[in-house]
């Protein structure tokens, strides 16, 4: 949402994530890359579309690094994701 690439350091999301796959979830950055922090909600790119419409209500401008900097936008997307039944296939261990 915010453009670009991030190095990323998650070695379970390896093991597990598919190479098509897409995924929301915070990051934190530690020097040179980040590390996944709190729920991943996995996803594929038409739910994130509809996700990103329904939130910035259809406005199709809309600046979307404002909208993942917006205190509420993660809590908003885990509400949403598990309404949608996208969390039924996530195991934590």
């Amino acid at each position: 949402m915010r453009g670009g690439t991030v190095p990323l350091l998650d070695e379970g999301l390896e093991r597990s994530a598919r190479p098509d796959g897409v995924f929301a979830m915070r990051v934190a950055p530690i020097e040179d890359f980040v590390i996944t922090c709190g729920a991943a909600v996995p996803m594929d790119f038409e739910i994130f579309e509809g996700i990103i419409e329904f939130l910035t209500d259809g406005e199709p401008d809309a600046e979307l690094a404002a909208l993942a900097d917006r205190w509420r936008f993660a809590a908003s997307l885990y509400e949403l994701a598990i309404e949608l039944g996208l969390m039924s296939s996530i195991m934590y261990r």
